[in-house]
């Protein structure tokens, strides 16, 4: 969370929705990067299949980050 936020980052006053595009954008990423890594190492278990489990990470994460984005920006209330 510091990463993305920086040194000032306090855990108790967080909102995403505070936060700007290109944080939100970095922290969205890091997230679904980080699960699908996980997820498909746990499917395959086995490192002999490294690149089909970084193909399927990447691509698979590109279109959740796009789905998530739009999402977002569907349902984000706008501010004046």
């Amino acid at each position: 969370m510091r990463f993305v936020f920086g040194v000032n980052y306090e855990f108790q006053s967080f909102k995403l929705g505070n936060a700007t595009r290109v944080q939100q954008f970095t922290f969205l990423a890091l997230l679904i990067v980080v699960h699908h890594l996980v997820f498909f190492s746990v499917e395959i278990f086995s490192f002999a299949n490294v690149l089909l489990i970084l193909k399927k990470v990447f691509s698979i994460g590109l279109a959740t980050l796009v789905l998530c984005l739009l999402f977002s920006s569907l349902f984000s209330v706008s501010k004046e």
